[in-house]
């Protein structure tokens, strides 16, 4: 196991991405189970994984709308890229614990979508293919065992 991985019933389960079902189920990017006719392990299992995504995207676009270099391709040397990003997350959070407020929002994030799409999917192997639905099922075994069942309200 590599350092950050965890187990849950002999499953190993590496540091990863929680994805939208845009993406490719894969060890490194977990996404939630498709279908209408979802057993409520697995509904329960896509709230948890949502809700988790939202706290994520919320945080990334609050420090985004603070530090605008964010919002587009970073005109750096890669070996800068790094320092920028943590240095604008230590100031993002002094600037949350002093209670700054965030500044106005303007249209640059909408058009930095359509100028920098979200990658094309790339071909995973079979191995790692079996690997991500095991993780998916392990990990949800362990909330539905663990946590309460929650149920989606979009059906």
């Amino acid at each position: 196991m590599a350092q950050g991985d965890i187990k849950i019933n002999d499953t190993v389960i590496p540091l990863h991405i929680l994805g939208d079902p845009a993406y490719p189920l894969s060890a490194k990017i977990v996404k939630g189970f498709v279908g209408t006719n979802l057993n409520p392990a697995d509904d329960s299992f896509n709230v948890y994984l949502s809700s988790a995504r939202m706290c994520v995207e919320i945080a990334f676009s609050r420090l985004k709308s603070r530090w605008r270099m964010l919002q587009k391709r970073m005109d750096l040397e890669t070996k800068a890229s790094p320092r920028s990003i943590t240095a604008c997350c230590i100031l993002h959070n002094i600037c949350e614990d002093l209670k700054v407020p965030l500044p106005a929002t303007n249209q640059l994030e909408e058009a930095n979508a359509m100028l920098y799409p979200q990658p094309a999917a790339e071909h995973y192997d079979r191995v790692d293919e079996r690997h991500a639905y095991q993780m998916r099922a392990a990990i949800r075994d362990f909330l539905a065992e663990t946590e309460p069942l929650r149920k989606s309200f979009h059906r």
